[in-house]
């Protein structure tokens, strides 16, 4: 009957210690995506506002200049770049949350497997 109590109260701290890992990293995993969410937001509203800018200072331009095609040609040329930008960094941020998540996933893999084996040399 040792036998059988004692890995019941050896697993009991181990898989304690898991819940809580896993409730750190859930919690670390959540406040990093609404921090790069935020960030991502903001950026966005910078770089919509900048391309605004450039369109405005665009229109302006052509109505003073009588049309000066090359001047309007590059601030739309830099707009469409500021565009790209933005969806390129949207991308990354997107692929970094997913190799994020998949970390998490190893390291929980790799938690369980330590208390297993911690467990099995504790009880043998």
């Amino acid at each position: 009957m040792e036998t059988q109590e004692a890995p019941g109260v050896e697993s009991s701290p181990p898989s304690s210690m898991t819940t809580q890992l896993n409730d750190f990293h859930a919690k670390k995993n959540a406040a990093i995506k609404n921090r790069r969410h935020e960030a991502s937001v903001a950026h966005r509203e910078r770089m919509n506002k900048m391309r605004q800018t450039i369109q405005a200072v665009s229109r302006e331009k052509f109505l003073k200049d009588g049309g000066n095609t090359e001047h309007i040609a590059q601030l739309q040329r830099l707009s469409e770049l500021l565009q790209r930008k933005q969806d390129i960094e949207a991308q990354i941020d997107a692929q970094r949350l997913d190799l994020q998540a998949a970390y998490n996933i190893a390291t929980k893999a790799f938690q369980v497997a330590i208390n297993k084996r911690l467990g099995a040399l504790q009880t043998g």
